[in-house]
């Protein structure tokens, strides 16, 4: 039932995170059209908007897959759900977020999956840059133009 709770979550973040690019997208494409400069294509208040909506989805993320692969209060069970046995984690990380467990087969093995970490990573990145961007084009913009 979690796991159905928190893929209805990511596809609903995949959703609001598709629409506000289009969104944005079309209002830029809807302003070079009418011949403003390229600095004034994009408002602030968009740029702003995919800012905190990509920084909510990396939080949205992270959180899920620290609830998922933390050891929490019965750090033997996390290990027994997604790596075999019933065994302590060897090692956690919470930056990147990392849990290694004793494997069946002998030796560790990492039970967060690899796409995690550099997602949110990309996430936040980009959420910062279109900061920077929401400023550069406020700075750069006329007096009348700015609206956020």
């Amino acid at each position: 039932m979690l796991i159905l709770l928190l893929c209805l979550l990511a596809l609903s973040v995949i959703a609001v995170f598709t629409g506000s690019v289009v969104v944005l997208l079309r209002q830029a494409d809807s302003l070079v059209r009418r011949g403003r400069r390229r600095p004034e294509a994009v408002a602030p208040r968009s740029l702003v908007a995919l800012a905190l909506v990509t920084l909510i989805s990396a939080f949205v993320l992270y959180g899920s897959a620290w609830l998922k692969y933390s050891p929490g209060l019965f750090p033997d069970n996390t290990c027994m759900f997604h790596a075999g046995p019933k065994e302590y984690p060897v090692s956690h990380s919470g930056l990147p977020l990392s849990t290694v467990c004793p494997s069946p087969h002998g030796g560790t093995v990492d039970i967060v999956p690899g796409w995690i970490n550099p997602v949110a990573f990309a996430l936040v990145a980009v959420s910062v840059v279109a900061l920077a961007g929401a400023y550069i084009v406020y700075a750069t913009g006329s007096r009348v133009d700015r609206r956020l």
